[in-house]
């Protein structure tokens, strides 16, 4: 890869409907949060995990992750967080969200690869034409989403720039699964 992309873990939800940190839940043998820290290590150099759960900064201590560990309010911290991580020298920035463990890497080298054929465009993950994560964002967006308002993510920049939208198909469905509550992780495990 002849470009610089960093990839932002988002890791720092409150898990409020899974009743606990959801990130630390068992899926497959291992902590769900691992399962999208392996499969972004084998795809990417440049990788952090951005998370207010102190068990989740000791977890990518062990596993040598970067990790920015805080307490701030809201989402749009979690993300300037990331980004200030990597500064404003990178050709784009992936946010990818810690409770998505089937994403695959074949599916984000198919990201990369659209990225790499656009690198002014914002590429998008999608399945049967529903948005999903990951994003990759170009370097052009970075002012915006190190200023996205209080408690706002990425989708706000993609909304303002949707004639700089490329979409990606993921392979399957079960790619674009998050956990929300543990009834989806009951479901997911079972569906595997």
């Amino acid at each position: 890869m002849n470009m610089k992309l960093g990839v932002v873990l988002l890791a720092a939800g409150r898990s409020a409907r899974f009743g606990g940190n959801k990130l630390m839940a068992d899926f497959c043998g291992k902590p769900l949060i691992c399962h999208i820290t392996d499969t972004a290590q084998g795809v990417f150099e440049n990788i952090v995990v951005v998370t207010r759960h102190k068990d989740i900064e000791l977890l990518c201590h062990n596993m040598n992750v970067p990790v920015v560990l805080h307490d701030m309010p809201y989402r749009s911290d979690t993300v300037k967080l990331g980004l200030e991580h990597f500064g404003k020298e990178f050709d784009g920035y992936i946010f990818c969200q810690g409770d998505q463990p089937l994403l695959s890497k074949n599916t984000l080298h198919h990201m990369i690869n659209e990225f790499q054929k656009n690198k002014s465009k914002i590429i998008r993950l999608q399945y049967n034409s529903v948005p999903c994560s990951p994003v990759i964002f170009p370097q052009w967006a970075y002012e915006s989403l190190l200023h996205l308002p209080d408690g706002k993510g990425g989708n706000v920049v993609v909304k303002n720039n949707l004639d700089k939208v490329l979409f990606v198909s993921a392979q399957n469905i079960s790619e674009t699964v998050d956990i929300d509550t543990q009834e989806d992780l009951k479901n997911l495990t079972e569906h595997i």
